[in-house]
């Protein structure tokens, strides 16, 4: 069995704490969370959870993910580093090529704050667990209050029956009431090998043009003009609204 590999997503421009997160200085690197910042506090949250860490970034933010890694005693060299980002699809293909077929991805945003750690925890032990059966795992939040800004994840037990984009009011405070709902937290779990198949079923363009571009990357780094040849598209509309698994 392969190792378990936290492929940290850390890319994004931090838009909802804008002015305060901008395009260099996004909001999972604002170091005002006790001196950490959210990337920061991925790294350390996850350390014991995990055998080693992926970073998915753009150029642009790589050398601060590696700056902030290493200030926390994390010296990480797995790596896809986008020229152009075409959303989580094809960030989380190219990480699954970089990886043996067996080792398992946790997929993380970077911009989390969590805390009940030690419910997280069992959480993903689980996953992992449900991973090496060949599952793919999505992991939802119970909602406080019927937000309109998340996704929503429809479930029965372990098992996911639909995603829902993100809802009007009257639709969110019918998902809140039907107790089947939860939010989408963006954080997933399957085999690098597991992934490969279903993306490769459901989306055959991203993963052709995803191989292309990572036969062709040096070092982790996908250049501009490999990048923009891979459709853009999300994880849950590509992958997760399809598979049956």
């Amino acid at each position: 069995m392969g190792d378990v590999i936290n492929v940290v997503l850390s890319g994004g421009v931090g838009s909802r704490l804008w002015p305060i997160s901008r395009a260099k200085s996004p909001k999972q690197f604002l170091q005002i969370f006790e001196q950490k910042s959210l990337f920061q506090h991925t790294l350390l949250r996850n350390e014991e959870l995990v055998d080693d860490f992926m970073l998915v970034t753009n150029e642009s933010q790589l050398p601060i993910a590696i700056s902030q890694s290493k200030a926390c005693g994390f010296d990480i060299q797995n790596k896809i580093v986008e020229s152009v980002g075409r959303n989580t699809a094809p960030a989380i293909t190219l990480a699954a090529l970089s990886l043996d077929p067996d080792d398992i991805m946790f997929i993380t945003p970077s911009d989390h704050m969590i805390g009940d750690e030690e419910l997280y925890g069992s959480a993903v032990k689980n996953a992992v667990k449900l991973a090496k059966e060949d599952a793919i795992v999505t992991f939802g939040i119970q909602p406080s209050k019927p937000e309109t800004g998340y996704g929503y994840v429809e479930y029965d037990g372990e098992s996911v029956k639909s995603f829902r984009e993100k809802p009007n009011k009257d639709l969110a405070i019918k998902y809140i009431r039907s107790g089947h709902f939860c939010w989408n937290s963006g954080m997933f779990c399957f085999k690098a090998s597991v992934f490969l198949e279903q993306i490769k079923k459901h989306d055959l363009a991203i993963y052709t043009a995803s191989v292309e571009a990572f036969k062709r990357s040096t070092d982790g780094f996908v250049a501009k003009q490999d990048m923009v040849k891979i459709p853009e598209n999300s994880i849950d509309f590509a992958v997760l609204e399809k598979s049956k698994i």
